[in-house]
This record gives structure tokens, sequence and C-alpha cells, in this order.
């Protein structure tokens, strides 16, 4: 992470680490989500596993979030469970991060 004076304030800092964080648990030791395990070539911007990692770890400011949203709509129309299933994967992903929520 850069350091907070580089941030516009430390509500963006602590947006972007959670967020950073949350995509700490897909490692192949944690949680295993293949937006973070598959190689790089099948994890590039637009694809699938990407969308849908973003979505997972999407605690990070609203404008960002919008930057994703015609790539998770392409998705949801494709798959009616795309949410259903990135929703499931961010509560492990808090779980992971705090094992007495769960």
């Amino acid at each position: 992470m850069p350091p907070l004076p580089r941030f516009h304030s430390s509500e963006s800092y602590y947006h972007v680490l959670l967020h950073e964080i949350t995509h700490s648990t897909g490692h192949a030791d944690r949680l295993n989500r293949p937006g973070i395990t598959l190689p790089p070539e099948q994890r590039q911007q637009q694809s699938e596993p990407y969308a849908f990692e973003e979505l997972v770890a999407a605690a990070e400011q609203l404008e960002n979030t919008a930057a994703y949203i015609d790539g998770y709509l392409r998705l949801l129309k494709a798959d009616k469970r795309f949410l259903f299933q990135a929703s499931s994967q961010a509560q492990k992903a808090v779980n992971f991060l705090l094992p007495a929520a769960e």
C-alpha cells in the first residue's frame, strides 16, 4: 500500500486497504478464488474471473466500483447465480479475516 499521505483522505486509504485485504483472502493457501489463482492471462480486465473477484472485494469507493458495472451486468445476464456466488465468496473472505464473526 502506498503511504496514507498519498491518498486524498484517510477514508480513501482504508477503502483501498480493505479492498486489497479482501483480495488477499483469495490466495491458493486461503480461500483459493479463481480471480486470484488463475494465470494472469485468464484473469485480465473484462474477464469473468476478474469481474467476479472485483465484486467479491467491492469494499472500495463507489466511483471505482462504477467502473466495473458494465462487466457485472454482462455477467449477471449470462449467469443469474453470479451475484449470489460473489456474495457468498465475499462472506467467506470476511469470515476468514474475522473468524469470530462466523
